[in-house]
């Protein structure tokens, strides 16, 4: 990712939505022309977000995309390829160029087979773009200690079924530790909460 397109994410007018949408799989998946092609089905995958017990906890729908598209478009993120004639509402099997991307040495390359789904396994750690995608995704402190790996893989391994492409096993990471340190705020915040009363 380049810093153009880091520039244009940290728009403050377009949603945390748009910005994922851009980072976990629009950016990551675009072929070597910097070109991707829509698919609402991947996207909504891409977008989904589950709760810890793995049930969705928000499933974005097909107008919201649109709508995420719409950001990333008025921001010059991403255009239709010349040519395109746009028949729909929607976006769905419409080619889009990577405005803001280029294919010098500014822009990581990008990650071989990430569209490839595999199951967690003991060895997984985060991909080299983690820190940058825990950033745009709003979580503070990209820091975690080995024992949340430890317990986010563990709880994944018990589900072979759940099969992910890299960026998104990465948005998964994200979710559950921005779901940690919101945790340890809360205790802490009861704690003083309650040396305060104690105090009185």
């Amino acid at each position: 990712m380049n810093q153009s397109e880091l520039d244009r994410l940290n728009n403050r007018f377009i949603s945390h939505e748009a910005r994922s949408l851009y980072i976990f799989e629009i950016g990551r998946n675009a072929d070597t022309s910097m070109s991707y092609t829509v698919d609402y089905n991947r996207l909504t995958e891409s977008l989904t977000v589950l709760n810890s017990d793995g049930k969705p906890n928000f499933i974005p729908s097909p107008e919201q995309i649109t709508e995420y598209i719409r950001e990333l478009i008025s921001i010059k993120l991403i255009r239709l390829a010349p040519g395109t004639v746009k028949k729909y509402d929607d976006y769905h099997g419409l080619t889009l160029i990577l405005s803001a991307a280029d294919t010098s040495s500014s822009r990581a390359a990008p990650v071989m087979n990430s569209g490839e789904q595999t199951s967690m396994h003991a060895g997984w750690l985060p991909s080299e773009d983690f820190k940058t995608l825990a950033r745009m995704g709003m979580l503070i402190d990209a820091g975690y200690t080995e024992s949340e790996l430890s317990d986010f893989r563990t709880y994944w391994m018990v589900r072979p079924d759940v099969r992910l492409t890299a960026s998104q096993w990465d948005q998964r990471f994200v979710s559950y530790l921005k779901r940690q340190h919101f945790i340890e705020s809360d205790r802490v915040t009861v704690y003083r909460e309650r040396v305060g009363l104690q105090r009185k």
